[in-house]
């Protein structure tokens, strides 16, 4: 059982006495914990998937950033958390178009809204020697809304394919 204890001195009745306020924090600690293990596990999966994987806050600056990430994009995670996903993904020349777009489409978001997404960020990347595969979803982090998009290299999934 976990306890939070706070003593103070006060005076009652002209004499020194220790005021003790005891309360059972029994609850939150294993939410906290529960929380911190679940937060552990989820690294682990993304930081080992086989695929790219990244997720964008609505400013569309990177939060998570995997190892398949640097390799496919050239981008370390340091480099990308925080960075804005139109300067590390897009190409320069298209980055207005893209972002533009993009304004667009979150403002007038449809059913089909991750497909959309999916193509313009493919027809706008820095990387068009890459035949990529995205799928996008939206997950909530506390307040805050992620765009979570798992990107598979399709050129690289069937040279290893016919590898094995």
């Amino acid at each position: 059982v976990w306890i939070e204890v706070n003593l103070s001195r006060t005076f009652l009745v002209g004499k020194e006495r220790i005021l003790a306020i005891v309360r059972n924090i029994d609850k939150r600690k294993r939410e906290e914990i529960a929380t911190a293990e679940s937060e552990s596990i989820k690294a682990q999966i993304i930081e080992s998937a086989q695929n790219a994987v990244f997720a964008v806050d609505n400013s569309w600056h990177v939060k998570e950033w995997n190892r398949k990430c640097e390799e496919l994009f050239g981008v370390s995670f340091k480099d990308a958390t925080g960075a804005n996903f139109s300067d590390l993904i897009i190409a320069e020349s298209k980055r207005q178009k893209f972002n533009k777009s993009l304004a667009n489409l979150l403002k007038n978001q449809d059913q089909d809204f991750h497909q959309k997404l999916s193509s313009i960020i493919k027809e706008n990347r820095l990387h068009q020697d890459l035949d990529l595969e995205m799928h996008v979803f939206t997950a909530e982090a506390g307040a805050t809304n992620l765009f979570c998009v798992i990107v598979t290299n399709t050129i690289q999934l069937l040279k290893t394919r016919r590898e094995h």
